[in-house]
């Protein structure tokens, strides 16, 4: 498995240089899990930024004490965890392994030390965290639209 190509092809590290990949593949942890396995729960303290190599990663958010629904599924280099990695708050979501998965990941604490040391590195990664969120807010704000339309007729 190449973590550096796995690195250069994750949407929030497309901008890297080689030199700044190099970087982060000297904190990067390849991390494997079963099927069903939790890799964080909602309200979890800390926790890690991670890409999927493998295998598929379901996002899910608890509606009551009982139920829950899957608001992501993310797939091959795809990754997840980035919010918390900012905000420094609890997760808000828990990230279930579907099937068998292999992850490359972040520990928040050594990537925060590279990103204060780095700061190029790290304008390059808020801004793509920042493009992805304009556009999941984009379509968050297109579902309540079309709810409260349905509710309304």
């Amino acid at each position: 498995m190449d973590v550096k190509e796995i690195i250069k092809k994750a949407f929030i590290f497309t901008p890297l240089t080689d030199d700044e990949v190099s970087k982060l593949e000297g904190i990067a942890k390849i991390r494997k899990y079963n099927s069903g396995d939790i890799i964080f729960e909602e309200g979890s303290e800390g926790g890690c930024l991670c890409i999927v190599c493998e295998g598929r990663v379901n996002l899910m958010k608890k509606l009551d004490k009982e139920k829950e629904t899957c608001l992501a599924e993310i797939d091959e280099n795809g990754f997840f965890g980035e919010i918390s990695l900012f905000d420094q708050k609890p997760q808000i979501v828990t990230a279930v392994a579907e099937e068998e998965t292999v992850l490359l990941s972040f520990d928040y604490p050594a990537l925060r030390g590279l990103l204060v040391i780095y700061s190029e590195m790290a304008r390059k990664i808020f801004n793509q965290v920042l493009k992805l969120q304009s556009n999941l807010l984009r379509q968050t704000n297109e579902r309540i639209r079309k709810f409260l339309q349905k509710a309304t007729e």
